[in-house]
């Protein structure tokens, strides 16, 4: 039977739609695909007209002796190398390790407790749902934190009886089964000042496990706390120094995003636990002098530049050949698809997952572009020769990453989830370095009570005895605000990102 004419017809101008839309596309994507690359070379040619970084290995930096390296000390590499799931080169058997891990995590958690009750807010919202007369005043414990924070954990089960009278002493209790863990990693602090790693480009190399660090540092910072309130001032100090430790050792290997804002992290418990002894006077001169000196870090924000750059080169790399590159080695991908929780935001992960199935080369070739102009930007907003960053630029990061967030351009589906969660972790980064410098500051400040048996009347009077310069605020450039205070202690402030609004603060109660 031959087919009707109306069919025949219909068919042909089916068979010419077709041929003409199947044309169309492929014009689309020829023209596209020739945008993007001519774009892309035109950024590629700016990177390198700049000096810019466009190869991993341009942040190689040299070995150093062992006796020096971190990762060098005994049964630190077993802890803090590779995925903690992947155990087949560790010199810990694989039946102590896991408990090992379950112990640290509970020693963790004890040490979070430790750190939100003894820095007690008047809201009482750390005491809710816990009765008062459960929580016991003495004259070392006047707010009775510590008895909340065996209370806390007591409810928990994290402690178990039988109790002394000291809560301090039974969250010590608690902690021994990474009594030994702990010490290792404050030795090798003390004695090796450096850390180093070669740097690994593939994804199947041996990495650092930042996460199983930050842990570390926890557990760590609630044992100080606990040791200061018992008066072991020499074991806390090794503690802290042993945090310190830690911090450092992310620099080494690939200077990735998610190391340094745990380093910076680190940091910043250090900072909380040597707060927590200046306001006892617990430290002596020796000890602030030497914290003083660990925390000033004059290379912070050139590392966060180049970090910024790193990450850009990664990015670039996957987005290169998305269908058969891994994400970056920093979970960057990860940590922006685990952030935005939104329907929308969803349906775009999805999108950009697939998308080496349907898109254009071309729109990859303007992702990259779109992600090296954020990361150019970014950087134009901090200056690491004087650490100082400018209010002003930070705001257009913000401006660029919300208009990139709003956008349903191709060109920006990536770019707008990486402009948003690095503008937040630049700001945050920065907001930090107030912060560590004004712990810098209340060192000197402390070591010059200690000396002259009080604060000074003005913060330029430390210089040159106690302190080389006064730290500059990040935001102003100006010194830091020091103010005297009526009980004869001090107020520190810094600003705020923003530039105007009051941001970090350090207040030091006056006394004995």
């Amino acid at each position: 039977m031959k087919p009707s004419p109306r069919l025949l017809k219909f068919l042909r101008r089916a068979l010419l739609a077709l041929a003409v839309t199947a044309t169309l596309l492929a014009a689309f994507v020829v023209v596209e695909n020739w945008r993007g690359d001519r774009a892309w070379a035109a950024e590629e040619r700016a990177l390198r007209a700049r000096g810019e970084p466009l190869d991993l290995a341009a942040f190689a930096t040299p070995p150093i002796p062992d006796e020096r390296n971190f990762f060098k000390a005994p049964g630190i590499a077993d802890l803090l190398i590779t995925d903690l799931g992947d155990l087949s080169h560790r010199a810990i058997r694989a039946d102590a390790f896991t408990p090992l891990k379950e112990n640290l995590g509970a020693a963790s958690y004890i040490g979070t407790v430790v750190a939100t009750s003894t820095n007690y807010e008047a809201d009482g919202r750390l005491r809710r749902g816990i009765k008062p007369e459960s929580i016991v005043v003495t004259p070392g414990d006047p707010m009775g934190d510590w008895h909340l924070a065996q209370t806390r954990l007591l409810r928990e089960k994290r402690i178990t009886g039988p109790l002394s009278a000291e809560p301090a002493e039974n969250i010590l209790a608690a902690m021994k089964p990474v009594q030994a863990v702990l010490d290792a990693v404050r030795l090798a602090a003390r004695e090796r000042p450096e850390a180093w790693l070669p740097m690994q480009f593939s994804t199947d190399q041996p990495s650092l496990n930042v996460e199983f660090m930050l842990t570390l540092g926890k557990a760590l910072d609630g044992r100080a706390k606990a040791e200061l309130a018992l008066g072991r001032t020499d074991d806390a100090f090794a503690d802290v120094v042993g945090i310190l430790g830690l911090a450092r050792s992310t620099r080494a290997g690939v200077p990735t995003l998610l190391s340094t804002l745990v380093g910076e992290a680190l940091r910043g418990i250090t900072a909380a636990a040597l707060k927590g002894g200046c306001r006892q006077h617990q430290w002596n001169e020796a000890q602030l002098a030497t914290l003083q000196n660990l925390l000033i870090d004059p290379t912070a924000f050139g590392r966060f530049k180049r970090t910024l750059q790193m990450e850009r080169i990664e990015m670039i790399g996957y987005l290169s050949s998305p269908s058969v590159s891994p994400p970056p080695k920093s979970g960057l991908l990860e940590v922006l698809f685990q952030a935005h929780g939104s329907v929308w935001a969803h349906l775009r992960r999805e999108a950009i997952r697939l998308a080496p199935i349907w898109m254009p080369h071309g729109w990859f070739q303007q992702e990259k572009v779109a992600v090296s102009r954020i990361v150019a930007q970014m950087t134009s907003a901090l200056d690491d020769a004087t650490d100082q960053k400018f209010p002003s630029r930070l705001q257009e990061v913000k401006n660029l990453a919300d208009a990139l967030g709003k956008s349903h351009s191709p060109y920006h589906g990536q770019a707008s989830l990486t402009a948003d969660y690095l503008s937040k972790s630049l700001v945050r980064f920065s907001e930090q370095g107030n912060a560590f410098d004004e712990a810098v500051a209340a060192c000197a400040l402390e070591r010059h009570r200690l000396a002259r048996g009080s604060y000074p009347a003005t913060i330029a009077e430390l210089v040159p005895t106690f302190i080389a310069a006064v730290p500059a605020d990040v935001f102003s450039g100006q010194p830091l605000g020091y103010t005297r205070t009526p009980d004869g202690g001090f107020k520190l402030t810094s600003l705020a990102a923003d530039g105007k609004s009051e941001g970090k603060v350090w207040v030091q109660p006056g006394g004995p």
